[in-house]
């Protein structure tokens, strides 16, 4: 966010909005103080008069022969042991409420539901995913209809479109971020499947990745904290950023700001790509996770990880076309329908959109 800010140049503006919160903290806190600062005094106050109040009445009463001096003593000393602890009743009653309010947001936090039941049994996953006839829609508005897709091992399927054309809730839908019918696993339907065992067979690089303020090693063996630094060196270089990361001071060990921040986004990628190639996933899906790094980087990646991909159901969602080319089935999408499907080739024949997408990419990179 500083970054932000700064490009935008807009410091005054984020002080002044700091300034303000600061500002209304302060005269909430203030008035909360000043009902303390009378409150204490007011206590102590009126303990002291009924103490006089007391001694007055009850020495009278005893001057005159009303009661006796010892039960005169008596009833001050039982006066002197009981108001202590009811004023101390009154604070604990007074912590007690502040803590039920606080309590009151941690539990209604704690006792959400998901809205994602976790209902499956089965736990063993071969890669063999099946989309029928799937439509969904989100908050109203349809994202995806009458979709039919097949996903097997060792195929390895491209998704590409427009923006906005429904390729990525693909991808959620598949991972049970979101709920709906038609989505079969190894001809199981997808709520049969456990949710731990789903998502633990998928290795998932979404566009927008996230990384640890940790070194880069944990990061990478993030999902597989036992891995030795042999296997992380090898993902490392198949993720095409290991002679980046050698660059660095502290190579692997080189730790990492919040998110990243001291990466470039395509390095944060590269990364994220390495964490889940060290996984070996059954199903490996790339959603645009290569968006940040040049063409020639993303073209020389997919080949390095080409004969991974080989050995599992492999699912790249790309906006550039150059890299999907060798891909088995190329999808594409267009407001969230199929419109084409098949080899590089045979969609360059037809003459669709796949073909005025490709066409308006290479005459972009001419250009460029």
């Amino acid at each position: 966010g500083i970054r932000v800010i700064k490009n935008f140049s807009q410091e005054k503006g984020a002080l002044d909005y700091f300034n303000l919160a600061n500002r209304d903290y302060f005269k909430k806190y203030l008035a909360l103080v000043k009902v303390w600062g009378v409150f204490e005094p007011l206590l102590i106050f009126l303990a002291s008069m009924t103490i006089t109040t007391v001694l007055y009445f009850g020495g009278v009463r005893t001057i005159t022969g009303s009661i006796t001096l010892g039960e005169f003593i008596a009833f001050i000393s039982y006066l002197a042991i009981l108001i202590w602890p009811i004023i101390g009743l009154g604070w604990v009653v007074n912590v007690i409420e502040q803590g039920k309010t606080s309590m009151g947001r941690i539990m209604k936090l704690m006792e959400e539901k998901p809205r994602i039941k976790d209902t499956g049994k089965i736990r063993e996953i071969k890669g063999v995913i099946e989309f029928r006839n799937v439509t969904f829609s989100y908050n109203g508005r349809k994202v995806l209809e009458d979709i039919n897709l097949v996903f097997e091992p060792g195929k390895f399927t491209a998704i590409v479109g427009k923006t906005g054309s429904g390729k990525t809730t693909i991808v959620n839908l598949l991972l049970r971020f979101y709920e709906t019918s038609g989505i079969f696993v190894d001809g199981n339907p997808i709520e049969d499947i456990s949710l731990y065992a789903l998502r633990k067979a998928v290795g998932w690089v979404p566009q927008e990745t996230f990384l640890f303020s940790d070194t880069i090693r944990n990061n990478i063996a993030f999902g597989k904290p036992d891995a030795s630094l042999e296997e992380i060196e090898r993902v490392a270089k198949l993720a095409g950023i290991y002679d980046e990361i050698m660059s660095f001071p502290g190579g692997f060990d080189t730790v990492l700001g919040e998110r990243g921040v001291n990466l470039s986004g395509g390095q944060r990628q590269r990364i994220a790509i390495a964490r889940a190639l060290l996984l070996a996933p059954p199903v490996f899906i790339l959603d645009d996770a290569l968006s940040s790094v040049d063409s020639h980087t993303e073209v020389k990646i997919m080949e390095n990880i080409r004969d991974f991909l080989k050995e599992r159901t492999s699912i790249v969602i790309s906006h550039r076309l150059s890299a999907i080319q060798d891909a088995d089935e190329i999808v594409v999408m267009d407001r969230g329908r199929i419109v084409e499907r098949g080899t590089h080739s045979e969609l360059i024949r037809k003459d669709g959109l796949y073909r005025e997408m490709y066409e308006k990419q290479k005459l972009r990179e001419l250009l460029e």
